[in-house]
């Protein structure tokens, strides 16, 4: 009797398992993944491509701004100290 007790459990709790699986699947939680292929996987894929279109006058410009930047950022925290004293 006690044996039969033990099936019958173990049987409920796979088929309530399963019912939850094929239920989760009916909501769209179980999802497939795609791996990634190697190329999606390559770190440098592509670096070469966006080297090629960056010259001397972008990266001038860009120092320059920074400069710009900084300078303003500097001269409003002086302005800000001379208000307090």
């Amino acid at each position: 009797m006690l044996e039969q007790k033990k099936t019958l459990s173990l049987v409920a709790g796979v088929l309530l398992l399963l019912l939850l699986a094929v239920g989760l699947d009916l909501l769209g939680v179980v999802r497939t993944v795609v791996e990634p292929t190697l190329e999606q996987l390559d770190g440098d894929h592509g670096e070469d491509e966006l080297e090629q279109h960056v010259d001397d006058h972008d990266v001038e410009h860009v120092l320059e701004r920074v400069h710009d930047t900084v300078e303003h950022r500097l001269m409003s925290t002086a302005e800000q100290r001379r208000g307090r004293d």
